[in-house]
């Protein structure tokens, strides 16, 4: 079993309990009251106004990772400690002049992990028609420091947006597509939404065909007019990508 043993020397160090058996430095550079994660494989403690993370793996003869700054926060000067579901910590922070009446004690509450807050999130509430830049700045200026940002993932790359087109006979079909996400769906006939002057999009670089859609086209001849009309959608380029269990012959367009 493990403890953690807050030296004279303002370091922090790992020892084993009851024994007192061993000693590993968890701090590098002094360090107070440390915590532990509700999983047992972190050691929190703050350095001055700084909350600090180090990782530990290992049981009983425990590897240590480098400390970690999380954020910095002024009210963790008293000293602070985690919720019992080790997803946020807690501080006592007076606001006031000491000695005064004019002092108030107030707990304040932050999330766990790296204290980061997505500016998506914060959008959401409050969305000004500025930069992000310039709202890094009104907020350190309005008293809520940032130290700094990031992207929370390496920009996307090779994405194509589609524009999706859907068409079925069944209202149900169309509805369920539409949950999904497809935002253009309605409910109509396949030979109707080919029919001209029915406006069903621009050109499209592939029509996708699921179920039994060749197996209703009922003849060759129907399926060679049922192909000429999607030719007049697509470019030369275009693909037809479809699926039919009760059409076993395969016939194209000259």
């Amino acid at each position: 079993m493990l403890k953690l043993e807050d030296e004279d020397t303002n370091e922090i160090y790992l020892t084993r309990f009851p024994s007192g058996e061993g000693k590993w430095q968890v701090s590098t550079d002094g360090g107070r009251d440390p915590r532990w994660s509700a999983d047992g494989d972190r050691i929190y403690y703050r350095q001055g106004q700084d909350l600090m993370e180090v990782p530990v793996s290992g049981g009983a003869s425990p590897s240590l990772g480098q400390p970690r700054k999380l954020f910095s926060w002024e009210a963790i000067g008293r000293g602070f400690d985690l919720t019992p579901d080790g997803e946020r910590f807690a501080a006592v922070v007076d606001r006031g002049i000491r000695g005064s009446d004019d002092v108030e004690t107030r707990l304040e509450i932050r999330n766990a992990g790296d204290g980061s807050v997505s500016e998506a999130w914060l959008r959401e509430w409050v969305d000004p028609a500025i930069d992000s830049d310039t709202l890094i700045s009104q907020l350190t200026m309005a008293g809520l420091e940032v130290d700094g940002w990031r992207d929370a993932a390496p920009a996307l790359s090779g994405v194509v947006v589609a524009d999706v087109v859907g068409v079925d006979n069944s209202p149900l079909a169309v509805k369920v597509c539409r949950k999904r996400g497809v935002r253009r769906c309605e409910v109509t006939t396949f030979a109707r939404a080919l029919s001209p002057g029915h406006g069903l999009g621009p050109p499209f670089d592939t029509v996708l065909m699921m179920g039994n859609n060749f197996g209703l086209v009922a003849n060759e001849r129907r399926c060679r007019w049922l192909l000429r009309r999607l030719r007049n959608l697509m470019p030369p380029t275009g693909r037809i990508v479809a699926q039919s269990t009760g059409w076993p012959r395969v016939c194209s367009t000259p």
